[in-house]
């Protein structure tokens, strides 16, 4: 009993320091924070930061691995049900709305990913790896609806993973980030500015899933 307790804590622990240096890095950037500022952020002594990560490299790295699990997981749980091959249906305005509340919920890990992507850093790849590993799942969905209708994925891989970041993910990112920005700017609601968001993605990442699915 008091094993179980002791790890219950140690879990606690470890997602209240992750979940300050999330804060603290969208905040600061990653070379501007300090271990000092996440451990009073967290609540917890500094030591004990040590004592479950090694530093602040350690911490984006735990960051990353939980953030790569809830995003296999919104593959699996969220998306199972929808068919990417079907543009401008229901299910992909269903598909866009639960990226954009995935995006929006993790909104600060993202906000790092993007801001470490303009650096000449070896954390510069991040964002573009988590990508690839959830464009790779997606792909894995599309080949399974194909094979369940009779057809064939013919699309090159590679070249669907890396249209799909430029076409999907980094315009829904920015868009994520930017909207209070821009709806202020044109002087237009959030709802407004998602549909005409959507209509671009329509006109873009939507009509090369088409044009795959017709090859």
């Amino acid at each position: 009993m008091g094993k179980s307790s002791k790890t219950d804590n140690n879990t606690e622990a470890k997602e209240r320091i992750l979940d300050a240096a999330e804060k603290v890095f969208a905040e600061m950037g990653y070379d501007g924070a300090r271990v000092d500022k996440i451990a009073k952020e967290a609540g917890v002594p500094k030591s004990l930061i040590y004592y479950h990560y090694l530093g602040k490299e350690a911490l984006l790295d735990a960051l990353m691995e939980r953030l790569f699990s809830k995003g296999l997981s919104h593959i699996t749980d969220e998306l199972m049900d929808i068919d990417l091959l079907d543009p401008g249906s229901r299910s992909q305005h269903t598909a866009f709305d639960k990226l954009l509340d995935f995006l929006e919920k993790h909104r600060r890990i993202f906000s790092i990913l993007l801001s470490e992507s303009f650096k000449n850093t070896e954390r510069n790849t991040l964002l573009f790896q988590f990508s690839d590993f959830i464009a790779r799942e997606e792909v894995k969905k599309i080949v399974e609806n194909s094979k369940a209708k009779g057809m064939n994925f013919a699309e090159e891989k590679i070249q669907f993973i890396i249209t799909d970041f430029f076409t999907g993910l980094l315009p829904t990112l920015c868009f994520v980030q930017y909207s209070d920005v821009l709806a202020g700017m044109y002087n237009i609601d959030k709802h407004e500015l998602k549909q005409r968001f959507y209509k671009a993605m329509e006109m873009t990442h939507y009509h090369y899933h088409q044009m795959i699915e017709e090859e």
